[in-house]
C-alpha cells in the first residue's frame, strides 16, 4: 500500500489537502481558546510619583544654551506631556582634552561651546520596573531627547531622583 495514492488520498483514505485544512483550523481553534480563557497579565496600579531628573547635554552654542528656560513644558508629537517641566538650567564652557606636540594630553574649557545641564521633573508612574517620561525611558546613562515647543536635542540622563 502507498503512502500516498493517484487521488492524492493518505493511505488511500484521507485527502491531503482536506486533512492540512482541518489541523490549521483546529490549531486556530486552540490559539484563540487560549488567549481568551488562558492566563492573564495584570497590570500594577498607577502609582503617580515625582521623578527629577537631570540631563546633561554636551558641546553647545550660546544660542541653544538661551533658548532652553526654566518653565518650560516637555512636549510628544504634538501634545505637551502632563505635568513634566524643566526646573533648572546651569552651563559652563565643556571641558575637552588636546595635546601638544610632544603628544602630552591636556583638559581644557573650550572657549564658546558649554556643556549643559537641564532638570527636569515629571509626575509619573513610579510603580513600574521601567520609568518613562513621556514614550522615553528615564535611566542614569540613557539618551534622552529633550523635546518642548521651541527646541529638541539630545542629551544624557546624569542622575534620578524619585519621591
Amino acid at each position: 500500500m502507498k503512502l500516498i495514492d493517484e487521488k492524492g488520498k493518505l493511505f488511500g483514505k484521507v485527502n491531503l489537502i482536506d486533512l492540512v485544512v482541518v489541523m490549521l483550523i483546529l490549531f486556530l481553534v486552540v490559539a484563540v481558546g487560549y488567549k481568551v480563557l488562558g492566563p492573564k497579565i495584570t497590570t500594577s496600579p498607577a502609582a503617580q510619583g515625582e521623578v527629577t531628573a537631570i540631563v546633561k547635554f554636551t558641546f553647545r552654542s550660546d544660542n541653544m544654551v538661551k533658548a532652553v528656560q526654566k518653565g518650560q513644558k516637555l512636549v510628544f508629537g504634538t501634545d505637551y506631556i502632563a505635568d513634566a517641566f524643566i526646573t533648572d538650567v546651569t552651563s559652563n564652557f565643556a571641558d575637552y582634552t588636546s595635546s601638544d606636540a610632544q603628544g602630552k594630553v591636556h583638559y581644557e574649557k573650550h572657549p564658546v561651546l558649554k556643556d549643559m545641564y537641564v532638570t527636569i521633573k515629571a509626575k509619573i508612574n513610579t510603580n513600574v520596573p521601567i520609568l518613562k517620561i513621556g514614550t522615553q525611558e528615564l535611566a542614569q546613562g540613557k539618551k534622552f531627547i529633550l523635546k518642548t515647543q521651541t527646541i529638541e536635542m539630545e542629551g544624557n540622563v546624569d542622575s534620578i531622583t524619585i519621591k
